[in-house]
């Protein structure tokens, strides 16, 4: 099986960050990462073992053919492209995890705003209106995470695509401005 595309370490970073250990439900991961050659493609590869059990914990992430570097400090996860490590829904998470911080700070408002503008990768500029459906989520934790947002939002019943604008019609994206 061909392993999911990394657009940038933060982003793979945060993917391992998001994923539990499957042993325990701990969130800490010590480890190391290489690079090798999997599925004949270039990756990364991060072993290690999980702080509160032992677990061993791997994850395998392609490389991208052309690296984002960046030099700024500007919270950037990848390109213009959706995430094929995290959906919509999660995305959508993370934002709402980082916006919602009670000593939060400067960097949690980027990369606030940051996990918006990856949500909205997977909400083609056409459909943003209509919503053409709900595959862009592929979580049973994306599914609950916009079930909720679509009372907030006061769009129950409605395509996750047509809660987004919804979310951003209403102002709540500006918070995070």
């Amino acid at each position: 099986m061909r392993p999911p595309l990394a657009r940038t370490p933060a982003e793979a970073h945060l993917y391992m960050d998001l994923h539990l250990c499957s042993a325990c439900g701990d969130r800490g991961f010590v480890g190391d990462h290489t690079v090798v050659f999997a599925e004949g493609e270039l990756c990364s590869r991060h072993s290690g073992y999980c702080t509160q059990c032992g677990a061993e914990r791997s994850y395998t992430f392609r490389l991208p053919d052309e690296p984002r570097l960046s030099l700024e400090r500007d919270v950037v996860f990848g390109g213009s492209e959706p995430s094929e490590l995290l959906d919509a829904g999660e995305w959508l998470l993370v934002a709402d995890l980082a916006a919602s911080r009670p000593d939060g700070d400067d960097e949690d408002v980027a990369l606030a705003a940051a996990a918006i503008d990856e949500v909205l990768k997977f909400v083609p500029p056409r459909s943003r209106r209509s919503g053409t459906g709900d595959s862009h989520l592929s979580t049973i934790r994306s599914h609950t995470t916009f079930r909720v947002w679509a009372r907030v939002c006061n769009c129950v019943g409605e395509p996750a695509q047509v809660c987004i604008t919804a979310l951003l019609a209403g102002g709540a994206v500006d918070a995070f401005a």
